[in-house]
């Protein structure tokens, strides 16, 4: 979706409804002090796919 800013069109930034919750509850997984293999680990034992379809990784929320 693009927008005007002023004489700019510029695009509109929106969450992907089918992925919005597991996004944010990465983030509140990061703020309670969990580091990135644990988030990895807490999304495999819940059964979340990454975005590819597989299990998420300690390498990063890379989905690979």
């Amino acid at each position: 979706m693009k927008v005007r800013d002023g004489g700019k069109e510029r695009v509109k930034l929106a969450p992907n409804p089918e992925t919005a919750w597991t996004v944010k509850r990465m983030f509140k997984l990061v703020v309670s002090g969990m580091g990135v293999k644990e988030i990895a680990k807490w999304l495999n034992a819940h059964g979340i796919e990454s975005p590819k379809g597989k299990r998420w990784g300690r390498g990063g929320f890379t989905g690979s």
